[in-house]
């Protein structure tokens, strides 16, 4: 009523509200924390899964690095001992016996592209043609840029086998891979040989006797390029 004091109490239903309001800022507050908390739990999961990768990944480069470097030892073992065998074939007088210790020698280290080569040479000496192939193609598997193996094994197929189906990539290879060494120019001048072209095999000759002439094969492929000119 009009003239009636103020209470200093206020009504009902503002204290109902405010109580309302403090109980829900509380549980607000209560859901940020557990946002909070359980955001920090998945970087902290995170930064140690990383971790452990990390961790799992330098073990497993360290492995492998160690498993290289016993492997690096391991060879390096096996071609010292191949080399025993190999520096002794230089010192048999006779071919046999050279055979012999080269074949000690890729025994020893399969992966030496020089000691199948070598065997390959000395059986071709002995006009093993077929077997000195099988050598120079063992060399070529493991060494592909081995130019001389190319070239020793087209003169295989060339003059012992007679396959010069099989000669002639062997040739090309020779050029394609080192055209102005004497084994080079001389592959260029077979080829042209091997295809009637008896003028154009001079000048491939030629050149390959300017940068070597003590190749008796070599004089005598000139020679005869020239008795069908």
């Amino acid at each position: 009523r009009a003239g009636d004091p103020i209470s200093a109490r206020p009504p009902a239903w503002t204290r109902v509200f405010f109580r309302r309001v403090r109980r829900h800022a509380a549980l607000a507050t209560a859901a940020v924390a557990l946002v909070a908390v359980a955001g920090i739990g998945v970087v902290a999961w995170r930064a140690w899964e990383r971790a452990s990768d990390e961790r799992e990944t330098a073990h497993r480069e360290q492995e492998a690095r160690m498993r290289s470097e016993a492997e690096a030892r391991a060879r390096e073992e096996r071609r010292q001992r191949a080399r025993v065998a190999y520096d002794r074939a230089r010192l048999h007088a006779e071919p046999a016996r050279r055979i012999e210790s080269l074949s000690e020698a890729v025994q020893i280290d399969p992966d030496w592209a020089e000691a199948w080569f070598e065997r390959g040479v000395q059986r071709a000496d002995l006009r093993r043609h077929a077997e000195a192939v099988e050598d120079f193609g063992r060399a070529i598997a493991l060494d592909p840029a081995f130019v001389y193996a190319y070239y020793r094994r087209a003169d295989c197929y060339r003059d012992g086998l007679k396959q010069l189906d099989l000669a002639r990539p062997d040739y090309r290879k020779v050029v394609e891979l080192d055209p102005d060494s004497e084994h080079g120019h001389s592959a260029q001048g077979i080829l042209s040989w091997l295809d009637g072209s008896y003028a154009e095999a001079i000048p491939g000759f030629d050149r390959s006797l300017a940068i070597n002439p003590r190749q008796p094969y070599m004089w005598h492929n000139r020679a005869t390029c020239r008795l069908f000119l």
